[in-house]
């Protein structure tokens, strides 16, 4: 995450303006890949955490499924207004990915 981050930023300070023409369909792919695992892999480790905290409850484990499933549903809901109010300010994009 930090090669990407540095990589964007760099990207966006150095890039000649020529080159920085938009985005290619095969990098819009492999963005949505990235950030698709990224959250499987971050979902699962919440639902391994909040398990692991919850051993006693019946029915824990289908809860956390249901709340990732949830989730990723709103991510899909809220992915175009929060990209474009990114991509509309470009203080936003740098302090996004310095974080």
């Amino acid at each position: 995450m930090i090669y990407k981050s540095v990589t964007e930023i760099h990207h966006k300070l150095e890039a000649d303006d020529e080159k920085v023409t938009g985005k290619n369909q095969d990098d819009i792919g492999q963005a949505i890949v990235q950030i698709t695992l990224i959250n499987l892999i971050f979902s699962l480790d919440s639902i391994l955490t909040a398990v692991g905290m919850m051993n006693g409850l019946e029915g824990a484990l289908w809860v956390m499924i249901l709340a990732v499933i949830v989730l990723n549903y709103d991510y899909g809901l809220f992915a175009h207004p929060v990209g474009k109010f990114v991509n509309d300010h470009p203080t936003v994009q740098m302090l996004g990915l310095s974080f």
